[in-house]
This record gives structure tokens, C-alpha cells and sequence, in this order.
């Protein structure tokens, strides 16, 4: 049993679905992202295509995951390149909030949540194998 007595395989999955969930938000509104962090609505638009980039890439993590759950495979390496992409993206915003480039609320909100995210999917991916 995993947390809070889930399976680990129905905590892979939840979060595999929660990154699929973000991706397609992110390729839906791009300009959601740039807009939660309170930059202005043109540069939010100038940059979705950054956004899309980072949709594709969570939807391609969850998708991975997912098929590797319902196909009998190792999810185990989808956590850990999930875990490495939330880890990327936890030192981007920090320093993007070192810089002054995003509001402090919701980027450290957006850092914080990443982090914590990667040490959930480390913790999983390191747990025992599911019968």
C-alpha cells in the first residue's frame, strides 16, 4: 500500500492523469500559465508557444505513464523523467522570482508544488513493486 492506504499503482495513476490534465490545459489556454503568474496579457500571448511546449511535454509524461500502466510495463521511468521535469521546472520559476520576472505568490506557489512533486514521484518510483 502506498499513502494514505492507495495502491501504488493508483497513486502512478492519479498522477498520470493530473499531468494529462495539465497538459491539455496548457495546449487548450497557453496563455493561462503567463497569466497565473501575472505577467501581462501581450506577453502572455507572445509566449504561449513556450507554454504548448510545456503542455506537450506533460501530456507525453502522463500519456507514457499511463500506457505503461495499462500495458503491464515500468512506470517507474515515467516518474523518474516526470520527477527531473518538475525539478527543471521548480528551478526555473526560482529563479525567475529571484529576477523579479513573476509575482512572488504565484510563482513560489508554482516552485513550491513542483518540489513537492518531485519528491512524491522520487518516493513512488523508489517504493516496491506492485504484485
Amino acid at each position: 500500500m502506498g499513502p494514505v492506504g492507495w495502491s501504488i499503482g493508483a497513486v502512478v495513476r492519479l498522477f498520470a492523469v493530473g499531468r494529462v490534465a495539465a497538459g491539455v490545459a496548457l495546449l487548450a489556454r497557453p496563455e493561462m500559465l503567463a497569466r497565473g503568474m501575472r505577467i501581462d496579457s501581450g506577453t502572455a500571448h507572445r509566449t504561449g508557444w513556450m507554454a504548448r511546449m510545456l503542455g506537450v511535454r506533460d501530456l507525453a509524461l502522463g500519456a507514457g505513464t499511463l500506457y505503461a500502466l495499462t500495458r503491464g510495463g515500468q512506470p517507474r521511468p515515467w516518474l523518474v523523467l516526470s520527477a527531473a521535469a518538475d525539478a527543471v521546472d521548480a528551478a526555473t520559476l526560482a529563479g525567475a522570482l529571484r529576477r523579479g520576472q513573476v509575482a512572488v505568490p504565484p510563482a513560489a506557489l508554482g516552485a513550491g508544488m513542483a518540489a513537492v512533486s518531485v519528491a512524491a514521484h522520487l518516493a513512488v518510483a523508489a517504493g516496491p513493486e506492485e504484485e
